[in-house]
């Protein structure tokens, strides 16, 4: 090829290379993006709501006191108001957990997502359970052998919590979801061996860092 050729051909590659760029579909440059990432905990802690302050009417059922392990396919997603859409964090994972304890699950991958505002959060849990072993007392009663929680019975439990929060370009965002089990571990969900949507998105807190 001549120096003439080769020329011409740079330079029509070039030029096609910077057409292919100019569209509406183009993908989001990597300095738009930052990386979010989705771990779960369930931190032995007091009571709380949602939105943190100590629920009085239910500080009675609470039993910290147990040992336990939450298993089932997770899947986070968060929500752009811009965009009018959700946006999923992670894939779906299979998770398993201690609860009542120090130790976390990260939930799947991180992922890139465009650098933005976010107002909510999302965690869809499918074939969730909780095994609560033998020893633990409720309600003054002591379980003698180890039960099994459904959680949200036969359906997927959803948890959606109101969060803002930015994800920063080039930046790092971590979403921590605590279960706080103590809320829902209880003598009469233990006796029914189920817990409801209702109850776990209600004890359940999110925090964006």
């Amino acid at each position: 090829m001549t120096s003439k050729s080769l020329f011409s051909f740079t330079a029509l590659a070039t030029a096609s290379l910077l057409a292919m760029g100019c569209g509406d579909d183009d993908p989001v440059a990597v300095d738009d993006t930052g990386v979010v990432t989705a771990t779960l905990v369930d931190s032995p802690d007091t009571p709380s709501s949602s939105n943190g302050v100590v629920d009085a009417r239910r500080f009675d059922q609470v039993q910290a006191a147990f040992d336990g392990t939450f298993r089932g396919t997770t899947l986070v997603e968060i929500y752009s108001p811009a965009d009018e859409q959700w946006f999923a964090v992670t894939g779906t994972s299979t998770t398993q957990l201690a609860l009542g304890s120090s130790d976390w699950a990260e939930l799947g991958s991180s992922s890139m997502i465009e650098a933005g505002s976010y107002t909510r959060v999302r965690l869809t849990i499918t074939g969730g359970e909780a095994v609560i072993e033998a020893g633990a007392t409720l309600g003054g009663v002591q379980i003698g052998a180890d039960v099994t929680l459904a959680l949200g019975g036969s359906q997927d439990v959803v948890i959606e919590k109101d969060v803002a929060f930015t994800v920063q370009a080039n930046a790092t965002t971590d979403l921590v979801i605590d279960l706080n089990s103590e809320m829902w571990v209880t003598e009469e969900n233990v006796d029914e061996e189920e817990v409801t949507e209702d109850e776990m998105e209600e004890a359940a807190r999110v925090d964006a860092n």
